[in-house]
């Protein structure tokens, strides 16, 4: 996967000597539980925010790391490498916060 050395960095001092395991786990090892992530602190920033609940935790990361790709100078076809869509329209769908995003579109016409 192509991840920004310094978020490698951070995730290899977080993996530390593992060499199994789940990336993200409980104390004794099990899988983290993305719902419990959601429930107990996702949902309640988003609440914050005025939003609705996001659905899955890895949605809400993959829509934004898109949104972000987007508003780059990517080329689509990376962007869509990235994020495993095999439809090129599907980025579409990810790209709508930018329809909304007034000072992003203002700035893309000066």
């Amino acid at each position: 996967m192509d991840i920004h050395p310094d978020a490698a960095l951070i995730l290899r001092n977080f993996i530390d000597d593992r060499k199994c395991g789940f990336l993200f786990q409980s104390a004794n090892g099990t899988m983290v539980d993305p719902r419990s992530i959601g429930r107990n602190n996702l949902d309640l920033i988003l609440k914050q925010m005025g939003r609705d609940q996001a659905g899955t935790l890895l949605n809400v990361f993959r829509r934004f790391r898109e949104a972000v790709l987007q508003r780059s100078e990517v080329r689509q076809i990376l962007i869509d490498y990235w994020m495993g869509h095999s439809n090129p329209s599907m980025g579409d769908r990810y790209g709508k916060q930018l329809v909304e995003d007034v000072n992003y579109r203002q700035d893309q016409i000066k």
